[in-house]
């Protein structure tokens, strides 16, 4: 942070965070939880539909959420200059991860000729017309291969960068991260740069006394 009227995340952008994690952690649940019943099972289904309905909530809100960056104030987290560009790596691909895996369940899908649909409000349109199990199951590779180990990777190296400004560095980042307007400006200097040292004054020279007229001088 760097002024302190610029010290907290826009309230959407916290609140997209968090319910991104929410969601992730929901999609998986359902994923899961449709492997204990049958192929073919109603209750399996269910829980399918409901894995793909979290899976697109992340991808339309990750969209919105890039959109709404641009608009939105954000701080600038005072830290070394090669800890910023880990940062960005990271957040970056995370964007791409968060992006990319609901894309690669929606081309499964497609490539299957079967359906995703939103909670049942509305469904994707289809547009591949004829099956290709290869591509579909390729895709489906994609999604839980691929895709959901490095969203583990990427996230866990995100919480540990955030762990450690908040104990190690102390500038109240989770806080901010949710409501708290509390933070630090951090007076550490960054790797491979030295503060200047104090600046040092001469000893001041005391006045001499005024000499009032009529008065005796005064000795030096």
């Amino acid at each position: 942070m760097t002024t302190a009227e610029n010290r907290q995340w826009d309230v959407f952008i916290r609140i997209a965070h968090w319910l991104t994690l929410v969601l992730i952690v929901a999609a998986w649940w359902a994923v899961e939880t449709h492997e204990d019943f049958p192929k073919g099972s109603d209750e399996r289904a269910m829980w399918m539909m409901r894995h793909v309905t979290l899976g697109l909530s992340i991808w339309f809100l990750t969209l919105f959420r890039l959109g709404w960056r641009i608009f939105a104030k954000t701080p600038v987290v005072v830290m070394p200059d090669w800890q910023r560009w880990v940062a960005r790596l990271v957040q970056a691909g995370l964007y791409l991860v968060l992006l990319g895996m609901p894309l690669s369940m929606i081309l499964a899908r497609q490539f299957a000729m079967r359906e995703a649909s939103f909670g049942g409000l509305f469904s994707l349109p289809q547009l591949v017309t004829e099956k290709n199990v290869e591509l579909a199951e390729w895709f489906g590779d994609l999604h839980e291969d691929v895709f959901w180990p490095a969203l583990l990777v990427l996230a866990g190296v995100h919480a540990i960068g955030a762990l450690h400004h908040q104990f190690i560095m102390k500038d109240n980042l989770l806080g901010r991260m949710f409501w708290s307007k509390r933070g630090a400006i951090s007076q550490r200097v960054p790797t491979g740069r030295q503060a200047a040292p104090p600046a040092r004054f001469p000893p001041a020279i005391p006045a001499r006394p005024t000499q009032r007229p009529g008065s005796r001088p005064v000795p030096p």
